[in-house]
């Protein structure tokens, strides 16, 4: 690699030239605050087949074959994972992260499923198309790296280009490098950049690092001409083949080269064309239907840095959502969205602040929308008035410690708003500066920081809640609160944070950090309810009740005190859904539209809805109804589910799992089809803190259709899964009170001893010297077992998409089997199994998120007679052996 001295300096990015291209414009003054290295030639056909395994570059290419001509028909993809291969060889972090990799016939990835790329990490990555351009005009300024004219001659020592290569890539390093050393700069093959394409942004700018959303129709620059074309795309400001180059396609005309430096800060370019120093946000879900009971949502909240605070705006309403970030103001707090959905109002300066605050609106839905000054204000909050329905912000002159004399000198104002301008003058509306919210019928005024104040509007009194002993703590203790926001209704309770204690708390039952408990009080300080943070959270902030009053929203602080993730609260169980991950995330505030009456809930079909026993089969069919019923019972909240057949059913006990919900989907003769049915559109639809499934892994039925003999025959056509299947599975959203309804369904209580899906069964002994399996003589080219397999392997790929951790088990049956010609008492044959568990294996390499779990182990395992049923169930010991080690095993996942 060469070394390349950049920091601190600043180059002219882009062309307007008569040769470019529109897109090569304007012409953006870029600068590095780091230094990195770059490879100083094109990485090579035998270095990629070196480090990757695999040739991309068939024998017969008419285009340059050998180990020291420069790689081709590599994808993006690709050339990040080369880049990611070569960071472990030489001990660097990884840059790319991804839960999977989707590969083409040809073995060219073609995606990296939930990629995040990761720029201020030291490892090996594809450059930035401004580290890529500085390195190639090596200190000059003209349109070519020679200067400013298209001069074939002085082309033919720098380039293999059309004019010279006679059709075919050469040698890496066989022309003239330029004045950094660096070779092939121009010429040979066209070269990836990591960035996405997108327009220059207008300012000048350090460390930039492309688009950051490009839109719809996005595509990669390629660097530098090719031995294919001329004179014009050997410019360093060219980004363009003839054809737009998305990650996934491969040509004979691009290769690529790596970089090694960190970006501690980069930049990117925004759709409305400004330059966003914050760095990327992840959204967790795709939709708040069901987290959110159905209602359409948007979302706000500050993306940070050190220095800069941006809104950022999420429609939940889009498909799929989109993370729009305004880069027009980089000083934002407390951001709040109307009543309407329409507008978001937000102040400049931070509680506890005397002055220098000032209060804006905008539209939401157009990054492009200027925000309108409202005028100077702290911590706006929206009110309609019930009688006149006329919209008011509410917010206050000052945002001091109202613990202090000057609090009380400040004003609570209101500012009656109509199409997101102010509609005459403010008036006062209280003296003290109430800055946290006021009730739906006017009559309650809240604010906190740091003591809990709430004002009554009739009587005119003002009181300090949250003390001793309704707070829990000892006598004459007055809790310092902060993060206080009043409900949308009427009630007058607050939400708040307070400063932890370290004593037994009367109310939690313990002590606690500060911020580590959320809570909810009545107009008289009595406290409600209390939320704890997530375990994965050190505590809670950025409290902020939405406008209606079962949900909240929070950012969370981790371990490391990094505002990483946002939540959505529902206040009546207590669940908590990761909405957003970013690396500064803060003050997130949402809004909730009315329920869309997909079906209203006086419409569901009593005779249908959870009737998934009718017409009833067999008792199968009845232990599944009864699996259904808990399902919905417990869908918002579970972690942990376990599907498969009798093996299931007798052999896993959820109540071992100790750290996560869970529930056994388990019931006689679900096979392959029965677990993906249920999975694909009942769990993934419907539990949104779904982090683990388990999955049974039985090579015995892999040869008949579906893998299983009961899912399509019986249970699918019950009048409950019609039902479903007739409504999408409910994607969109629940109907209110849908689980109510489906709780009504007869015949659908508990099976008798079930305990979380659990029957409890007494033991016998695996059953002594075995009997040939039954249709156990079938081979791998057996049409079902191929597509079996192919279903198996696209489920756990689609579950590491969503970062569900699968685990694939293969229980375990009777020894006696050991030393026979079959694998147990379903077969297959010893040479059959053996290649279908390897399969199960080779997918663990693929993705982080799936995991083979062998109990079996070719009929070696340690389970007992004394722990087993007959020759295929493990009893109630058995299962809790089980079960225990797969909970250790879940624990070894890196579960946020």
């Amino acid at each position: 690699m060469t070394a390349i001295d950049a920091d601190g300096k600043f180059f002219q990015q882009g062309s307007t030239g008569s040769l470019a291209a529109p897109n090569e414009g304007p012409v953006l003054r870029n600068g590095f605050t780091y230094d990195f290295q770059m490879d100083t030639a094109e990485v090579t056909q035998g270095d990629f087949r070196r480090m990757m395994g695999r040739e991309p570059v068939p024998a017969s290419s008419a285009y340059g074959k050998g180990d020291g001509y420069p790689v081709y028909d590599v994808s993006w993809f690709d050339a990040a994972l080369y880049c990611n291969a070569r960071s472990k060889e030489s001990g660097f972090d990884t840059v790319y992260v991804y839960a999977r990799a989707q590969q083409s016939a040809e073995g060219s990835v073609y995606n990296l499923a939930d990629l995040s790329i990761q720029l201020d990490k030291a490892g090996f990555r594809l450059p930035t198309e401004a580290e890529w351009e500085f390195a190639a005009r090596a200190g000059g300024a003209g349109e070519f790296p020679w200067g400013e004219a298209a001069d074939s001659a002085e082309a033919g020592r720098y380039a293999w280009y059309s004019g010279n290569s006679g059709g075919a890539t050469h040698p890496t390093a066989s022309r003239k490098p330029n004045a950094f050393g660096l070779y092939d700069m121009a010429g040979n093959v066209m070269e990836w950049v990591n960035d996405w394409k997108g327009a220059y942004p207008a300012q000048g700018s350090e460390d930039f690092a492309g688009a950051r959303d490009p839109g719809p129709e996005s595509d990669v620059p390629v660097k530098g001409g090719s031995f294919k074309y001329g004179l014009r795309e050997l410019r360093p400001a060219g980004r363009s083949a003839t054809y737009s180059t998305i990650r996934s396609a491969t040509a004979e005309y691009v290769g690529f080269r790596c970089v090694l430096g960190a970006i501690t800060h980069p930049r990117f370019s925004t759709l409305d064309g400004s330059l966003a120093e914050t760095d990327p946000v992840h959204l967790e879900i795709s939709r708040l239907a069901n987290p959110a009971q159905g209602r359409p949502a948007k979302l706000v909240f500050v993306n940070a840095t050190q220095t800069i605070r941006h809104l950022v705006y999420v429609d939940y309403r889009s498909a799929p959502p989109r993370v729009r970030e305004f880069g027009d103001r980089g000083g934002v707090f407390y951001p709040v969205i109307s009543p309407d959905g329409n507008w978001v109002a937000f102040g400049t300066a931070l509680e506890g602040s005397l002055s220098g605050s000032s209060l804006y609106v905008r539209a939401l839905g157009d990054t492009a929308s200027p925000a309108r000054l409202i005028g100077p204000g702290f911590i706006p909050r929206w009110w309609v008035d019930p009688a006149s329905r006329d919209t008011f912000l509410v917010y206050t002159n000052t945002a001091a410690d109202n613990s202090q004399s000057q609090w009380g000198a400040g004003l609570t104002l209101i500012q009656k708003m109509a199409g997101g301008a102010p509609v005459g003058a403010p008036r006062t509306l209280a003296e003290g500066a109430f800055h946290d919210g006021r009730s739906r019928d006017g009559r309650w005024l809240a604010t906190g920081f740091r003591l809990l104040k709430l004002r009554d509007g009739v009587t005119g009194a003002s009181r300090t809640l949250f003390t001793a002993p309704a707070n829990g703590k000892a006598a004459g203790d007055t809790s310092q609160v902060c993060n206080v926001s009043i409900a949308p209704d009427t009630s007058g309770r607050t939400l708040f944070l307070d400063f932890g204690y370290e004593g037994k708390s009367a109310v939690t039952g313990s002590f606690y950090d500060i911020h580590q408990i959320a809570f909810m009080a009545d107009p008289q300080g009595r406290v409600l309810r209390w939320f704890q943070a997530p375990r994965e959270e050190k505590s809670w902030d950025d409290l902020e009740w939405s406008n209606r009053a079962d949900f909240a929203v929070a950012s969370a602080v981790d371990a490391a005190d990094r505002h990483r993730h946002l939540y959505l609260i529902n206040l009546k169980d207590s669940l908590a859904t990761l909405l957003a991950t970013g690396s500064q995330l803060a003050m997130p505030g949402l809004w909730l539209g009315e329920v869309p009456e997909i079906i209203p809930a006086e419409g569901l079909d009593p005779d249908s809805l959870g009737h998934y026993n009718d017409p009833l089969t067999d008792v199968y069919q009845e232990i599944f109804a009864s699996r259904m019923a808990r399902f919905w019972k417990r869908h918002l909240n579970l972690e942990v589910i376990f599907t498969g057949s009798s093996h299931v059913f007798s052999g896993i006990d959820p109540s071992r799992i100790m750290r996560f919900q869970s529930l056994s989907m388990g019931y006689p003769a679900n096979g392959w089809a029965g677990q993906e049915e249920f999975v694909v559109h009942y769990a993934m639809n419907h539990c949104p803190r779904l982090k683990v499934l388990v999955m049974e892994a039985f090579p015995g039925w892999l040869h008949f259709p579906g893998g299983d003999f009961t899912w399509l025959k019986q249970i699918s056509q019950s009048k409950g899964v019609q039902y479903d299947r007739s409504h999408d599975y409910w994607t969109d959203a629940l109907p209110l009170r849908f689980e109510d309804r489906v709780a009504l369904a007869p015949n659908a209580s508990a099976y008798e001893g079930d305990t979380l899906g659990f029957v409890s069964q007494t033991g016998k002994d695996w059953g002594g010297a075995p009997e040939k399996p039954v249709e156990s003589e079938w081979g791998l080219d057996l049409p079902e077992y191929q597509d079996n397999m192919k279903r198996i392997e696209a489920l756990a790929y689609t579950l590491a998409e969503r970062k569900i951790h699968l685990v694939l088990v293969n229980f375990p049956t009777n020894p006696a089997f050991r030393g026979t010609a079959y694998y147990g008492p379903y077969g297959p044959r010893i040479e059959v199994a053996t290649a279908i568990i390897q399969r199960f294996r080779d997918m663990e390499k693929i993705s982080p998120f799936v995991h083979f779990y062998d109990a079996n182990a070719f009929n070696t395992h340690d389970y007992a007679d004394s722990e087993a049923i007959n020759s295929g169930h493990l009893d109630a010991a058995g299962a809790a052996k089980l079960t225990t080690r797969l909970d250790s095993l879940i624990h070894t996942f890196n579960i946020p």
